[in-house]
């Protein structure tokens, strides 16, 4: 074989077995270097987890305790003057503003009542109850008592509230008392009056 095709020859095969070895370096994992598999696991490892469009979401319940208020009427109790009418004999007066206040939220209705005691046990009581005051809240359902003629201790519906209504503040202005006494020879009388409302 001539020696020109030799020199060829062995220039080919150089050259094959060159890139064989740079083919080889490339794929091999360098030394200092992570291998690309453990590379790929690294990044998996410390990328933050993006939850699946798909995956069902953890529901959370908050539960808060909410505390109704209360049913109120104020003032409690009043002692109220009733001044004599010279022309009847009758004693007359007026009862104190009463409030009533409902704050529990069921809109359950209420009744407000006043207990009239005269200092004469024997005498005859008339209450007109005043027509109510909407303080706060809405009047539907709001009503006032009916009028109330008794003898001696005398129980009188002042100002109601239908079931379904009554939430907020009410007011009763002043009901109308007058007491016959069978001994009206004093300028005044005393009564004392308590407020309930149920």
């Amino acid at each position: 074989m001539p020696r020109r095709r030799l020199t060829l020859l062995a220039l080919a095969i150089l050259a094959v077995a060159l890139a064989v070895t740079t083919i080889g370096a490339a794929a091999a994992p360098q030394g200092d270097a992570p291998s690309a598999a453990h590379t790929a696991d690294a990044t998996a490892a410390d990328a933050p987890a993006v939850a699946d469009a798909g995956a069902s979401t953890a529901a959370q319940t908050v539960r808060v305790g909410v505390r109704a208020g209360d049913l109120s009427v104020a003032p409690a109790d009043a002692t109220i003057v009733l001044n004599r009418d010279a022309s009847t004999g009758a004693y007359r007066g007026v009862l104190p503003r009463v409030t009533v206040t409902d704050a529990r939220g069921s809109l359950a209705g209420w009744t407000v009542h006043a207990r009239l005691e005269p200092a004469d046990g024997t005498a005859t009581v008339d209450v007109v109850p005043a027509a109510p005051v909407v303080v706060a809240g809405y009047a539907d359902g709001i009503a006032v008592g009916t009028a109330t003629h008794a003898v001696g201790a005398t129980d009188a519906v002042l100002l109601t509230a239908a079931n379904g209504e009554g939430g907020g503040t009410f007011a009763s202005p002043g009901a109308m008392v007058t007491v016959r006494s069978a001994h009206p020879d004093a300028a005044t009388l005393t009564a004392h009056v308590s407020f309930a409302v149920q």
